[in-house]
């Protein structure tokens, strides 16, 4: 899931350097406010109380509190 990621008020946006691609129906109706690769190149999304992680078998969501508390 190489390429360029941005999150917006409209949806999930991904460039492979070239044309952007919406992507924004991968998530399932859920808006992210922020987006983040990481190194074994996956993505994830987070919105309010929401965190997502994309690859390319899909998404898993996860509610903030299963996270804990990052203290």
């Amino acid at each position: 899931m190489m390429g360029s990621w941005v999150a917006t008020s409209l949806g999930l946006h991904v460039s492979d350097g070239g044309a952007w691609q919406d992507v924004s129906e991968r998530l399932e109706g859920k808006y992210p406010s922020e987006v983040a690769c990481d190194p074994d190149g996956g993505v994830w999304v987070g919105g309010f109380q929401l965190i997502g992680h994309l690859t390319e078998a899909g998404v898993t969501w996860y509610e903030t509190s299963e996270l804990g508390t990052g203290e």
